[in-house]
Parts: structure tokens; C-alpha cells; sequence
């Protein structure tokens, strides 16, 4: 009886080591890695989408400068510069854009 409760005991502690790691593993999944240092470097992602499976279109800032790059697995592309300052009205510009081509699809809802 003794040896039964002593299995019981490290059954029920070992279900709850690795409750508390899959619980652990979700949160970090589900809210991102969390920032442990703050950078004081040149070079800041501002945002990274993905477009398609192992392809992203990010923005980055170096210094004062911003860049628009496209990423894969095995390389990366400088698609543009881009100058916030004369962009102010992009997107809007770009939204109308979309739409144009999404309405002059031959499978689109009209």
C-alpha cells in the first residue's frame, strides 16, 4: 500500500511538470517570444509578415533609413527604400490598388 501511494505521488507530480510545460509552450506560442534584452543597436525589424509559407516582406529601420525587404529561406532581397515623409497618402493608394485588381479578376464577387 505504501509503494502504491509513493507511484501514486510521483505520477501526479509528473503530470503536473509537464501540464505546466505544455501550458509553458502554449502561452509562448501563442503571445510570441518574449523580449528578454532591450536592443540599443542600429537595426530594428518594424514588421515582418509572411506572404507565403517560408517567404516574409519586412520593414526594417537602420539608422534613419527604412527598407522594404522580401526574405525566403535561402536569400534575401532589398525591394526598396522607402521615404515615409513622401509616402503619406501610400496606403491609401495601395488599398484602391488591391481592390482595382481584385475586381478585374475573372473569378471575383461583383
Amino acid at each position: 500500500m505504501d509503494s502504491s501511494l509513493l507511484v501514486l505521488k510521483m505520477t501526479a507530480a509528473l503530470a503536473l511538470i509537464l501540464g505546466l510545460m505544455g501550458l509553458f509552450f502554449w502561452a509562448l506560442k501563442r503571445f510570441g517570444s518574449f523580449k528578454l534584452s532591450v536592443s540599443k543597436g542600429m537595426i530594428h525589424v518594424i514588421e515582418n509578415r509572411a506572404i507565403a509559407p517560408k517567404r516574409y516582406i519586412s520593414i526594417i529601420r537602420v539608422g534613419k533609413m527604412y527598407y522594404l525587404l522580401g526574405s525566403t529561406d535561402t536569400q534575401i532581397t532589398l525591394i526598396d527604400a522607402i521615404d515615409f515623409e513622401k509616402t503619406s497618402g501610400f496606403k491609401d493608394t495601395l488599398n484602391k490598388e488591391i481592390e482595382r485588381q481584385y475586381n478585374d479578376e475573372p473569378f471575383s464577387k461583383k
